[in-house]
């Protein structure tokens, strides 16, 4: 008697190659409109699921309701800094990946200041979506 293959769990992972055409569940954090349309478009198509927040406190509503498998931030928002989101999320998710985004130059120290548990990924705006595609996929195949 042959029995049903069983599900895949969330440890095995499938090859690097195919994790952008997997759904994932992306936390974006920009103030800035634009950002939130051009990562909608870039994003969106590859399958992934977005949530967007504009501020600290909506993020904190996002973290509080959503399971996000990335976050993707800006680091200075209209009521705060990036630290206490990405603090948040590293708690609540200490194995998933964060990518700090920002149009000015951070130094080394600031950026480890964001992150008490890892190094974080960052990409300085304007960016090339080469790039970020490339973030993503190394964030979450570090998870």
């Amino acid at each position: 008697m042959s029995s049903a293959p069983k599900a895949a769990t969330a440890k095995v992972r499938p090859s690097r190659s195919s994790f952008l055409s997997m759904n994932f569940k992306i936390l974006i954090i920009d103030d800035a409109v634009l950002m939130h349309r051009l990562c909608e478009r870039a994003l969106a198509k590859l399958g992934h699921t977005l949530v967007f927040a504009a501020s600290v406190a909506e993020a904190r509503e996002a973290l509080a309701s959503h399971e996000p498998d990335l976050l993707i931030t800006d680091i200075m928002l209209p009521d705060g800094r990036a630290a206490e989101v990405i603090s948040r999320f590293e708690e609540k998710f200490p194995e998933r990946g964060v990518i700090v985004m920002s149009g000015g130059d951070p130094s080394a120290q600031d950026l480890a200041s964001l992150s008490s548990r890892k190094p974080v990924n960052f990409l300085k705006k304007p960016f090339d979506w080469a790039e970020m595609t490339a973030l993503i996929t190394l964030a979450l195949t570090k998870t």
